[in-house]
């Protein structure tokens, strides 16, 4: 492939003339470059991302190994009957379930709005993972 404007050879990939800068190919069309803003955007989104994500697992986790421990304990009442009790759950996983749900929704909820207020100053789309994340930790 040959430039129209100087006859230079060029290479069948070249958008433009590299010795006179005459555009070859008008349908190049390159990815835009991100901003420092959007590259640090995208960083700090994917941290709180998997800190959220994160949180979401332990609070699902504890609350099943919450209903999980239900004991039974056989004891001798006072008339000398032979009584099985059932216990509750144990309250400690119930406690670290609402703190990892409480977390949870503080770290998706300020991903979600951050997200939300940098759309239009970024150039950004919003993640449907964090309208996912953010739906689930309520």
């Amino acid at each position: 492939m040959f430039c129209k404007n100087c006859g230079n050879e060029l290479n069948e990939k070249a958008f433009c003339c590299p010795n006179c800068g005459f555009l070859v190919n008008k349908n190049y069309n390159p990815t835009p470059i991100k901003t420092k803003n959007q590259f640090i955007w995208e960083r700090i989104e994917k941290i709180f991302n998997i800190i959220g994500t994160s949180l979401n697992l332990y609070a699902i986790m504890s609350l099943f190994a919450a209903l999980g421990d239900w004991s039974v304990y056989t004891t001798i009442d006072y008339y000398g009957d032979v009584v099985s009790l059932r216990a509750w759950p144990n309250a400690a996983f119930i406690d670290v379930s609402i703190i990892f749900s409480i977390l949870s929704l503080s770290i998706n909820s300020a991903t979600f709005v951050l997200n939300i207020i940098n759309k239009k100053k970024l150039n950004i789309t919003i993640n449907m993972y964090n309208i996912f994340m953010f739906a689930l930790s309520i």
